[in-house]
């Protein structure tokens, strides 16, 4: 790390190659905002209100210190729906400098709120941990990287592989324990027509906040033939078929759209059984409009 006067740059091991990535001072701890966009919007940060100008912060830690806390964007911002109202919400990973030896990864939600973005409270991940992934799926935030084991100096090359699974509860993004493992054996390569993460799905097929569980609607295309639409509707009883209607999807003028519900028993036994169909080619997860 090098730090510069009004200039934090931080380097970044990208394929081998430090790549500095210049931050200018932000020196304003200003309130929750609606912002444009995740790179401008506020998050909580350790109790701190960080607002972000073009995905970087500098502010002093106290009145007239010379000492600053510095935050920045890491890696690209994702987007998904985090609280179930069909919009595209969005996840970052931020690097904090508090001001001392350590540089913290942070995860953190922004919420679309009609088509801008208000910011959450971010969640600590470690001290100089190496990213690997980020995602949005079916409400449930994923985060992967790197990390050390306990003990371990902090020269130590992170090499323990490390998920963490977040959830946004009352406002807030919590954590949730790890998540169960496939009980159902799909055929190989057959699972990949879901185009949704079933594992944030609880038993009865539910997912979302503890208080605030819902059921994934799912839709798919089928040819507009009496036989194929029996035999779906005999392997998934939520079904609804019709040949009026395209969906997000996108169906042909010889197919019908039939949408379904996970909360069903044996839900992934049932989705298990039409993706093995020859003619359903996708199953994505389906949004009513509002």
């Amino acid at each position: 790390m090098v730090i510069l006067v009004g200039i934090f740059t931080i380097l970044i091991v990208l394929n081998g190659s430090l790549s500095p990535t210049p931050v200018q001072a932000n020196t304003k701890n200003t309130l929750y905002v609606i912002a444009v966009d995740p790179l401008n919007a506020t998050y909580s940060i350790e109790g701190d209100t960080i607002r972000l100008l073009d995905g970087r912060s500098e502010i002093a830690t106290t009145p007239h210190s010379a000492i600053t806390k510095k935050t920045a964007v890491y890696g690209k911002t994702v987007y998904g729906d985090l609280n179930g109202d069909g919009n595209d919400d969005a996840a970052i990973l931020l690097i904090h400098d508090p001001g001392g030896s350590g540089t913290f990864f942070y995860v953190a939600g922004a919420l679309n709120i009609d088509g801008k973005f208000q910011g959450t409270n971010a969640v600590l991940l470690g001290d100089r941990i190496t990213p690997r992934d980020l995602q949005i799926q079916n409400g449930l935030l994923i985060t992967k990287y790197a990390d050390r084991h306990p003990g371990e100096p902090m020269a130590a090359t992170p090499s323990v592989h490390t998920s963490q699974y977040l959830i946004l509860k009352d406002a807030q993004l919590a954590r949730i324990g790890p998540l169960k493992k496939e009980s159902v054996d799909f055929p190989i390569g057959s699972q990949k027509k879901i185009t949704f993460n079933l594992t944030s799905l609880d038993d009865e097929g539910l997912y979302g906040a503890a208080n605030g569980k819902r059921a994934l609607s799912y839709e798919f295309c089928i040819p507009d033939k009496e036989g194929d639409i029996s035999k779906v509707k005999h392997i998934d009883p939520t079904l609804q078929c019709m040949s009026e209607s395209t969906g997000r999807i996108g169906c042909g003028t010889y197919e019908n759209l039939c949408i379904g519900s996970t909360h069903q028993k044996k839900f992934k036994e049932v989705l298990r059984d039409l993706v093995v169909l020859p003619y359903i080619t996708r199953i994505d997860q389906s949004f009513f409009e509002q």
